[in-house]
């Protein structure tokens, strides 16, 4: 069966987002009591070994289970061997987050990953209308901007809360490194 017989809609899209808000939650709240402030604030090596690793194995991963269905449709072949290299970008993302989280008076671990869901917003906003992935990829023609957009926000909660969680595992499991 072929993927594009089955669109995405506006309507699946609500539905994943109310999902990953929920998961997002869930990750995030317990976060508060297991990344104290102390911690979090103490933790720059592992916050960006954490989202080098996450990203880039979720990076080769996602390249490898969706190049047909998705990314073969907005970026030249070439940049499928080059996934890995997401370990350094997304390296560098966490850091930047980690120094902006730490600029704040409250509780750093929290808008660490609120501004991962930002991060995520603005890599959205770049796909829609830099590389027009809802034109250019045939499952996601049927798609508004506007949910895609809300759903981005609370997807990269998600994944960005993964992160902190892994800089947790790193500084209480190699605590002389981390």
């Amino acid at each position: 069966m072929d993927p594009t017989d089955n669109p995405v809609t506006n309507k699946d899209v609500w539905g994943s987002t109310a999902v990953f808000a929920v998961i997002g939650i869930l990750l995030l709240l317990p976060l508060l009591f297991f990344y104290p402030d102390v911690d979090f604030l103490r933790s720059p090596r592992a916050i960006i070994a954490a989202s080098g690793i996450f990203w880039g194995v979720l990076s080769v991963i996602a390249f490898r289970a969706f190049w047909e269905l998705y990314y073969q449709h907005f970026y030249p072949g070439w940049v499928r061997p080059l996934a890995p290299l997401n370990i350094f970008t997304y390296a560098v993302f966490g850091l930047i987050m980690w120094f902006l989280a730490t600029s704040f008076n409250t509780l750093p671990v929290l808008v660490f990953i609120l501004l991962g869901g930002i991060e995520g917003l603005v890599e959205h906003l770049i796909g829609v209308y830099g590389l027009r992935i809802l034109e250019k990829v045939p499952v996601f023609n049927a798609l508004d901007p506007g949910p895609v957009f809300i759903f981005s926000f609370f997807e990269y909660i998600v994944y960005w809360s993964i992160v902190a969680w892994l800089a947790v595992a790193l500084t209480r499991l190699v605590p002389q490194v981390f």
